[in-house]
């Protein structure tokens, strides 16, 4: 049997606190979520795509100048968008138009399906004009102007619009 407990000691000074512990190393980082569904793109609008042809030319007279000729491919089809402008620098007359239309040429001859359509028309002058003609392989986009003034154009040809 243990003898009796004696008298309890004055505590001593504290020690000095030991340097910290190294850092352990960072755990792995975690699996990637999932990606989400792939947006949609929207059409790109027809003065936002390139045209296929441009040009320029000018009136002086209500006889037809060709601006633009397009040659299509043998056994093909299209749907074209035609952007036209003009002014009249003497008297500030200015016009626009867009025109749509599907041409085919099947075994080299150009012709246009249906009608063309004329989806803006914005004149100061009414008696100019823009018309789509065909001929063998190809369609021109002509411009009519007024007797007695002088009109610049310009045209712009699209595809697949």
């Amino acid at each position: 049997m243990p003898g009796p407990v004696g008298p309890s000691g004055t505590a001593g000074a504290t020690g000095p606190v030991g340097p910290t512990g190294a850092t352990g190393s960072a755990g792995a980082t975690g699996a990637q979520g999932p990606t989400g569904p792939a947006g949609v793109t929207g059409a790109t609008g027809p003065t936002g795509a390139e045209p296929i042809a441009t040009g320029t030319g000018q009136t002086t007279s209500t006889t037809a100048v060709p601006i633009i000729t397009h040659t299509m491919a043998t056994n093909t089809t299209g749907i074209f968008r035609l952007v036209a402008t003009s002014i009249d620098s003497a008297d500030g007359d200015a016009n626009g138009y867009i025109r749509e239309f599907v041409a085919t040429n099947q075994s080299g001859i150009v012709r246009i399906v249906g009608s063309v359509a004329s989806t803006l028309t914005a004149e100061q002058n009414p008696i100019n004009d823009v018309t789509i003609t065909t001929s063998g392989n190809t369609f021109t986009c002509n411009a009519k102007g007024q007797s007695g003034h002088t009109d610049d154009w310009t045209m712009k040809l699209y595809q697949g619009v």
